[in-house]
Formats: C-alpha cells, sequence, structure tokens
C-alpha cells in the first residue's frame, strides 16, 4: 500500500503549502481532483508552492490549522466547503484506528462522521452542496473540539515546565559532580520525501531501538553520563527527535565526531527513510559562539557561563514556548520525554520517561 502511495504521490508531486502563524492561502482558488488507485483515495492540492510534501504530519498540521481557522471565523462556508472536500479523504487515507489523536483531530473525525451521514456514500463532492444548517452543524462540532484542545495544550504546557525544572536538576547535579562533560546534541528525523510512510508506530519503534542503544552503552554510546531526549512533530519535519548525550569530558573531547556516529547509528536504525542534524556543525556552532550562548561541547564545572548555556540549551528541548510542536497522534501509553536519573552513590544511568 505504501509503495503505490509512494508511485501516485511521486507522480502526482502534490504538496501542501500553510503557514502556521499567519495562513494566507486562498483556499477557494485551490483546483482539487480526485484519483483512485487501488481503492486509496488521494486528493492533489494544487498550490502554487512546493515547500510541504503530502504525508501524515503534514495533514494532521492541516486539519488542526483549519479547526482554528473555524473556531476564530476566519474562514466562510465557501471556503470551509472547498476545504473540507480537499481534506476529509486525504485525512482518511493517513488515518489509524489504533492511535490516539489530540481534541482538535478527534474534532475534525467527528466532522468526517456527521458527513458521513449526510451524504450517505455520496462522493465528498457533494459537500460542495451543503446548505447554511448542515455547515452550521459542523461548525458547532469543531469549536467544541477547540474548548477543549484549549485544555490539552494548557496541560501539555504545565508538563514542559515540569519537564524543564526536571532537566535542570538533573544537569545541575551532573555539572556539580563532574569537572568537565561532553554535551552532544543530535537531531534525529526523516527525509523528507519518505515521511509519507513514518507513522507514528513507526517512529515509536525506532526510538525504542535507539534508546536499547543508549542502555547497552555500547559503541559510540560508551562512557555515557547522561541523556535526555523529547520527541516532536514539525509542520515541514515531521515525526522528530531532540537528543542530548552527555559523555565524560577525561575520556571523549570531539563533539562532532561523536553526534556523527550517533547520527549513523539512527540511520542503521531507520534504513532509508532517516536523517540526522548534527549541531556540532561548524557554521551551527559559530554562531551561538558569537552570541555568547554556545551550550553543547565541553563544558567545565569552574565556568558558570558555560554551564548556564548549557542548562538553558538542553530546556529548549521541552520548550512550552513550541506548543506547534506536540505531537498529534500518539499510541496509546507513548512517552514524549526521557531523561537519565542521577545517582550519586554509585552513578549509574537509570531511565526514567515521563509523559509530555
Amino acid at each position: 500500500m505504501y509503495l503505490r502511495l509512494l508511485l501516485l504521490i511521486n507522480r502526482l508531486r502534490s504538496y501542501l503549502y500553510y503557514d502556521l502563524y499567519s495562513y494566507t492561502s486562498d483556499i477557494s482558488k485551490l483546483s482539487h481532483e480526485s484519483i483512485y488507485y487501488d481503492s486509496i483515495l488521494v486528493v492533489k492540492f494544487m498550490i502554487n508552492f512546493d515547500k510541504v510534501p503530502l504525508n501524515p504530519s503534514s495533514v494532521l498540521t492541516a486539519v488542526g490549522h483549519l479547526v482554528h481557522q473555524v473556531y476564530n471565523d476566519q474562514i466562510d462556508n465557501e471556503d470551509l466547503k472547498y476545504a473540507l472536500v480537499d481534506l476529509v479523504p486525504t485525512f482518511k487515507v493517513f488515518y489509524r484506528n489504533d492511535l490516539s489523536y489530540v481534541p482538535s483531530i478527534q474534532g475534525f473525525m467527528n466532522v468526517i462522521a456527521t458527513i458521513d451521514t449526510i451524504l450517505m456514500s455520496q462522493s465528498y463532492d457533494q459537500i460542495l452542496n451543503f446548505d447554511h444548517e448542515d455547515m452550521s452543524y459542523l461548525r458547532i462540532i469543531i469549536r467544541e473540539s477547540l474548548n477543549d484542545m484549549q485544555e490539552y495544550i494548557s496541560r501539555h504546557q504545565n508538563q514542559e515546565k515540569r519537564n524543564q525544572k526536571r532537566i535542570q536538576q538533573y544537569l545541575t547535579d551532573l555539572t556539580d559532580h563532574y569537572s568537565k562533560l561532553l554535551f552532544v546534541r543530535v537531531d534525529l528525523g526523516y527525509l523528507k520525501e519518505q515521511q509519507y510512510q513514518v507513522d507514528v508506530n513507526l517512529f515509536q519503534k525506532h526510538m525504542e531501538a535507539f534508546r536499547s542503544r543508549l542502555a547497552n552503552q555500547d559503541g559510540c554510546f560508551s562512557d555515557l553520563q547522561g541523556y535526555a531526549w523529547a520527541l516532536e512533530e514539525g509542520t515541514t519535519k515531521g515525526l522528530h527527535a531532540h537528543v542530548l548525550l552527555i559523555y565524560d569530558g577525561h575520556k571523549h573531547q570531539q563533539g562532532f565526531g561523536l553526534a556523527k556516529l550517533i547520527g549513523d547509528a539512527w540511520l542503521e536504525i531507520t534504513g532509508s527513510t532517516g536523517m540526522y542534524f548534527n549541531c556540532h556543525d561548524t557554521e551551527y556552532i559559530k554562531k551561538f559562539e558569537r552570541e555568547g550562548t554556545l551550550g553543547i561541547g565541553m563544558i567545565h564545572r569552574d565556568n558558570p557561563q558555560q554551564i548556564g548555556n548549557a542548562i538553558n540549551a538542553a530546556k529548549y528541548l521541552v520548550n512550552p514556548e513550541k506548543e506547534s510542536q506536540y505531537l498529534r497522534s500518539k499510541i496509546r501509553g507513548m512517552r514524549t520525554f526521557g531523561v537519565a536519573q542521577f545517582e550519586k552513590a554509585n552513578r549509574r544511568i537509570n531511565k526514567i520517561e515521563l509523559i509530555s
């Protein structure tokens, strides 16, 4: 199924574009066409942008943004009809009934159920014929979901603040205990052209394999004194992870080389779908050096500025202000943040995973 979908998507060159903060696309100008391929309905979005590929993350983000538009009365009924004609069948391609979705997506699922009841197996193009009463009812359903979504975001932000306090205390304990530590940062994700086939189930499987490597402390994970990780979902990056690994500074001195080995380990786990960003890239490092905010590399206990920068950089992993980066779908009980536990007695690393 996924291979056939890839061939079709590549042939269509179907792309979405929207800005999370200032949505400017005129949905009424979209030209949409439905194409059946082995019972898979794919909708072609013809927008004069070529930036965001059609994948689970981009579709869920588009749905969430549409829900916010309706809630804030930023879209009229005619534009909403065209948006639904495009998004409903596209959402169904990527929907998984074994996942739990955030309230805004759940609300959209309720909208789809209502639309299906009204249409009674007719084509989704018939949404264009919905009357004012039909559209008013759909708007009510969407607005109700946004009330729940606001509560969800508030809980998420509060959890991120608690996670920040946890990671700050953890790094304070580590830097108090060791004279120098090598802080290594890597971002793990997926190639843009492969994101269509990466859902949260596969992402979780890959992260479990990666965390197993951490626990075993073999190869590039030896001499590890601590770590933290956070899972996120972005419009263009799709599902990705921010990882901080902390090594004994007396045994390791080169962050770039270690980050590359860590990234290569991720590529081994993910195969042809994976990619990574080495945060120790020379130009990337120079940028933070100029700003006086570099928080990775060798961190010395007797240098308060280095320690402060390192803690601030690590807290970015769980920044509550990054409210658009939360996972929109999860496996039930899935954790999105983890930090090793500091035990001064024997300094063994134990994993604690926190719900975020």
